[in-house]
């Protein structure tokens, strides 16, 4: 279990730069996962437990929560099936302890998904 973010994280393949890459990877990708699961869950949250959840109420929600977050929608896909929200999160981070190889950035795609509850 990754005590950064509480769960199991699978580590990234090893490279030949060491430990750094690894390093940033794993600290992006487990932000990108954390915000994903979160901005699914307020997808997911509905204003009273009668409300019918559509893709433009659960877009609004997620757009609200990774607005405020200061995440860009160009990194934000969302996915609705009518029960569950699925978010895909997408994060760019400079790569600190690499940066005098010649990699300057690293990117990461994550996602996250919350089911709607509705009652009959």
């Amino acid at each position: 279990m990754d005590p950064l973010c509480g769960f199991t994280v699978s580590p990234p393949a090893p490279t030949r730069l060491g430990c750094g890459l690894s390093a940033s990877h794993l600290l992006a990708s487990c932000h990108a996962s954390n915000v994903a699961e979160a901005a699914a869950r307020a997808g997911a949250s509905l204003d009273n437990p009668f409300e019918t959840a559509t893709l433009t109420k659960v877009t609004r929600r997620v757009h609200d929560y990774t607005d405020a977050l200061g995440v860009a929608r160009s990194d934000v896909a969302i996915s609705f099936d009518g029960t569950d929200v699925t978010v895909r999160i997408t994060e760019h981070r400079r790569a600190i302890f690499v940066a005098l190889s010649g990699i300057e950035s690293i990117d990461v795609t994550e996602s996250g998904t919350a089911r709607t509850v509705l009652i009959d």
